[in-house]
């Protein structure tokens, strides 16, 4: 039997595997190596000591072990055919780290062995890092606690930094567990790993990540694409990011034209993807390069007229280029598509729009419902379709006298409109009079919307549930405070406060005041969304609450909800965004009718960025419901030697008399040349794009801040004389 070295002892200072060499290592989760070839990426300290059982069995004589007699000793290797199949994983640099450490420690067999799971199964090419988990895991008794602990801290660290990297050098695709949505082709920045599972000899697992400093965890799938169908990808499809995923209702492969079918895309609520020409922005190629690249069986059909069944109907559709669709989460789709998909011949697509659709239902004729993803299969030509019979459909109803339901005169017409585009050549399908009907489609879509809004908001207090608990909860709080006395300090609430910019400048006038904020990052004084200030009140929590309790009554309440693409640089991208963000309006109208039931006298102001929020219906519950008036200031009004500001007008909704009758009528705008001490000749020496950040472009200008607070003041002792 041959001799075996003698255990390292905890002094190393020979080793290059040292307690020096481990703190210095930027290791921080490592994979364990089950008995079946598994590894799960946990901790270090984790790794389970059998090291010392694992020796003392194999110092035994076979007859003792349970062993199998043919078991390889050191002297026996593996046959041939069990090394490819257990190692097809290592790599060139794993194989010389194993060497290296098998010989500094005086392995055996086994011990190599278990060092080339371990290696295999890390899949990474860092020596430094394998050397720490192979000592770790053979050797744990003689790891500096300290040393452990540290590496536990250090986890996230770890997977954040080595695991993305090499799923995009590979090629791998991570994809959410739930609903396989795919997020390969998301910015690396935005995806966190928390843990991640290796199986030897798979090209797919399990891991668990968050998504753009999400606070939750979901569990995840990631897979290697396959080599044999894999297609050879530009470089600008790997270096540039995909739009970010948003909740889309659309139909695909197969699915319902009118949209019934849900795709959800993103955790993040209210967050839209970038608009214009999406395919230019996202691959960073030109058009033709695009259409290029596209497999023949997609190229070639574009202008195509062609026949889709729904629900055995046969269906005039007109097969688009990815050019020919101006906006929607149908083109948004086919974008991921192309930059998600290595296998782009596995899943071919076609971008099609359908004729007729819609026709009798404003509802129904929208871009995202008019327009769908269909496999290769479920389109035939529009020879086939002639031959079938198919442009005759509902004919035998109609020379039977029955009258048709809309969706059937929707596919006849959607026919005549077909036969009518197969007479002309492939590029004047998808022509002007094709664009021109887009934008009467968008248009429709958005009066649509904007009516189903208008009409909901005129009943919003008789309607809304939350809005209704909110009035009963002020009245409950009216009741218990009875006749409280009133303090002689003042008090202020700021909503969303951000920097706290107003309320620093009351406080400084001897307010008390109060400060809530979403984002942590802020000093507020608490620490809370709007809606979950809203569901505190409804629930009756607040009370309990150590600033918003104990009997408060509020002098001013300053709200500035942040709607950042509600402003005018955004142009029309905007809107939809500013659709989203009625939901924390709807909140913070709820909120305000509390405190106002509260304090009847309260003042109120409302500050936005001029912009989309303005036009949209949700901004008339400032004035049906909370009885609030608009003005409209210019920062720039507000320049002090010592202070410039930029141009950036901003709507004020409030109560306050001070403020409307110093800056109502226009009265807050900018003066123009030769007025407004920010003006440099005709142009303004600070431009709100040249402020940095978009925290520091929301900032209040200070001198501003401090009027505003001198004119609040006056408002809050009128209202006081006035109940006295």
């Amino acid at each position: 039997m041959l001799s075996r070295r003698k255990r390292p002892t905890r002094n190393r200072a020979a080793s290059p595997f040292s307690d020096d060499f481990l703190t210095a290592g930027s290791m921080s989760s490592v994979s364990s190596i089950s008995r079946d070839g598994s590894a799960a990426c946990t901790s270090t300290s984790d790794f389970p000591d059998t090291s010392s059982t694992r020796i003392d069995d194999e110092r035994k004589p076979a007859a003792a072990r349970d062993d199998d007699p043919g078991v390889a000793t050191r002297d026996e290797g593996p046959s041939p055919s069990d090394t490819d199949d257990a190692f097809q994983l290592l790599g060139q640099d794993d194989e010389s780290e194993v060497a290296f450490i098998s010989e500094n420690y005086g392995l055996n067999y086994l011990q190599t062995t278990e060092c080339r799971h371990i290696a295999a199964n890390l899949r990474m090419n860092n020596k430094r890092v394998k050397a720490e988990t192979i000592v770790q895991y053979l050797f744990s008794d003689t790891c500096d606690p300290a040393i452990a602990e540290y590496k536990v801290l250090k986890s996230d660290e770890f997977l954040s930094k080595y695991i993305p990297s090499y799923f995009v050098a590979k090629g791998m695709e991570i994809r959410w567990s739930d609903n396989k949505t795919s997020l390969f082709g998301e910015s690396q920045e935005k995806i966190t790993f928390h843990s991640c599972r290796f199986e030897k000899g798979k090209d797919q697992g399990e891991c668990e990540v968050s998504w753009n400093e999400g606070r939750s965890t979901r569990p995840a799938e990631w897979a290697t694409f396959s080599h044999k169908k894999r297609r050879r990808r530009a470089p600008a499809e790997i270096l540039s990011p995909s739009p970010t995923p948003k909740k889309a209702k659309v139909a695909r492969r197969g699915g319902n034209p009118r949209g019934s079918n849900q795709r959800r895309d993103s955790p993040q609520r209210g967050h839209s993807p970038q608009r214009g020409h999406y395919v230019s922005k996202i691959l960073k190629m030109t058009k033709e390069e695009v259409i290029e690249s596209l497999p023949d069986a997609i190229r070639e059909k574009f202008g195509d007229c062609v026949w889709v069944k729904w629900r055995s109907v046969p269906r005039a559709c007109l097969v688009l280029s990815p050019y020919e669709l101006e906006r929607g989460e149908v083109l948004d789709l086919w974008c991921q598509q192309y930059t998600k998909t290595n296998a782009f011949e596995r899943s071919v697509q076609h971008l099609i729009y359908w004729y007729g659709h819609g026709t009798h239902s404003c509802r129904n004729n929208q871009v995202s419902n008019v327009c769908s993803l269909m496999q290769a299969r479920q389109v035939y030509s529009y020879e086939h379709g002639i031959q079938q019979g198919w442009d005759k459909v509902h004919h035998a109803k109609m020379d039977s006298g029955m009258e048709l339901t809309n969706p059937e005169q929707d596919v006849l017409i959607g026919i005549t409109q077909m036969k009518e585009d197969y007479l002309k050549a492939k590029p004047e399908r998808g022509g002007p009079a094709f664009h021109e009907n887009q934008k009467n489609l968008l248009l429709a879509e958005s009066n649509a919307i904007e009516k189903d809004l208008t009409d909901r908001y005129m009943k919003f207090q008789q309607h809304c549930r939350d809005f209704k608990k909110c009035l009963t909860r002020g009245d409950e709080f009216c009741r218990l405070i009875g006749g409280a006395e009133v303090t002689n300090e003042y008090s202020s609430l700021e909503l969303c406060s951000g920097s706290q910019q107003m309320s620093n400048s009351l406080k400084s006038i001897g307010f008390e005041t109060t400060s809530l904020d979403c984002d942590e990052k802020f000093k507020a004084c608490s620490h809370m969304t709007l809606e979950g200030l809203r569901k505190s009140i409804c629930e009756d929590r607040l009370k309990d609450h150590p600033k918003f309790g104990d009997k408060k009554i509020f002098d001013v309440i300053w709200a500035g909800p942040e709607c950042p693409s509600d402003g005018l640089s955004h142009n029309k991208a905007g809107y939809p965004d500013a659709q989203k963000a009625k939901r924390d309006i709807e909140d913070l109208v709820c909120i305000l009718a509390y405190y106002r039931c509260i304090n009847p006298r309260v003042v109120i102001v409302i500050e936005n960025p001029v912009g989309y929020l303005y036009h949209h219906p949700v901004s008339t519950l400032f004035t049906s419901v909370l009885e609030l008036e608009c003005i409209e200031v210019h920062y720039c009004s507000f320049s002090t030697a010592n202070e410039m500001n930029p141009n950036k007008p901003t709507h004020l909704w409030t109560n306050s008399k001070s403020l409307i009758g110093r800056y109502g009528r226009g009265q807050g705008k900018c003066k123009g040349p030769g007025c407004c001490l920010a003006m440099d000749g005709d142009r303004h020496m600070v431009q709100t794009q040249d402020q940095g950040d978009s925290k520091t472009k929301a900032r209040y200008p200070k001198h501003m801040c401090d009027i505003f607070a001198l004119q609040l003041q006056l408002d809050a002792k009128l209202a006081r004389m006035s109940l006295g």
